[in-house]
């Protein structure tokens, strides 16, 4: 599945988001319901990068590529960096 945020734009898109949505809640609900709200967004936030960050590869070794190509079916490849 392609991503659409790389992830170093995801974890700025989601400071973001908490440090705006910290500063709407503390002003407009009360502290205990503020924390937890922002405790729910972070974790939300962190299992999304968790999930976008996870490589579901079945090729791992020489011999699996070899046997991938093998099969005359189309194959697409994505190259991906994380730098």
């Amino acid at each position: 599945m392609f991503s659409v945020l790389n992830q170093y734009s995801f974890v700025l898109a989601s400071a973001s988001l908490i440090l705006i949505g910290g500063v709407l809640a503390l002003r407009y609900l009360s502290y205990s319901y503020a924390v937890s709200l922002l405790a729910l967004i972070s974790c939300l936030l962190l299992s999304g990068f968790v999930l976008q960050s996870i490589r579901h590869s079945p090729i791992n070794s020489v011999s699996s590529w070899n046997a991938l190509l093998q099969q005359k079916e189309p194959v697409l490849l994505q190259l991906r960096s994380d730098f």
